[in-house]
């Protein structure tokens, strides 16, 4: 029998015990994205992105609100250097939105520092699985869509989100010219979280000049000539959080 606890609550009885890990809050903040996107030169809808770092041994998960209109946010990378997380936070948005997002970063329970009252669970190697002391992820769902109001929620993404070019050869010749481009987000509402595949580029839906790109920048691999190359945007996996009062 794994060591632990039980504990009977209203919506259930919850076990916490060595062999689950209960990730949990281990900072939040604020940040605005302010690093423009090569692939919004001239779009109405612009693409702004901002790095956010973490150390950890384990595997972080960061979740994100905005909740101005016409602006959407997503990962758009993630890379790994030793114990250093650097999550690419993008934001979708118009020349009138302020690009800001709030952030929470979930990972292993802090350990405990100073004297004080609280509970903590290890596991078999003596790593920390629980801290009472650290607010603990709250899951209310996999999908976007309506989960109650007076709540405060966040979306978190366990893939990044993709993009969809369609791209066609232009003048001069042999440089690539981005005919639409299409990118998923996600923005928080009252009563839960809305997602969007919003075009951030079109000339033939808004009369955008295309941004073109010369031989040999390598965007998705193009070395130049004749192209015509698409690829269409997965559906996000990702978690709707319930994030009141961290």
């Amino acid at each position: 029998m794994p060591v632990g606890f039980k504990a009977v609550t209203a919506a259930g009885v919850v076990q916490i015990d060595e062999n689950h890990l209960c990730l949990s809050l281990r900072t939040k903040g604020s940040a605005t994205a302010s690093i423009a996107h090569t692939m919004s030169q001239g779009a109405t809808w612009l693409l702004r992105y901002r790095d956010l770092t973490f150390t950890s041994a384990d595997a972080p998960i960061v979740a994100l609100r905005v909740t101005e209109a016409n602006q959407y946010a997503g990962v758009i990378a993630v890379t790994r250097s030793g114990n250093v997380w650097t999550f690419r936070i993008l934001v979708i948005g118009q020349a009138t939105n302020s690009f800001q997002f709030q952030y929470w970063i979930f990972d292993r329970p802090s350990a405990p520092t100073g004297s004080g009252f609280g509970l903590i669970v290890r596991d078999a190697a003596n790593r920390i699985v629980f801290n009472s002391n650290d607010p603990v992820i709250r899951v209310v769902g996999q999908a976007p869509g309506d989960y109650g109001s007076g709540r405060t929620y966040a979306f978190a993404y366990s893939s990044v989100i993709n993009y969809f070019h369609e791209i066609v050869d232009n003048t001069p010749t042999g440089w690539l010219t981005l005919e639409s481009i299409q990118a998923w987000g996600c923005r928080a509402t009252p009563t839960g979280v809305q997602r969007a595949l919003q075009t951030v580029f079109g000339n033939v839906l808004n009369g955008d000049a295309p941004p073109q790109f010369a031989p040999g920048s390598g965007l998705n691999g193009w070395g130049g000539g004749d192209v015509n190359y698409g690829f269409a945007p997965a559906e996000m996996s990702m978690l709707v959080l319930d994030v009141t009062g961290m």
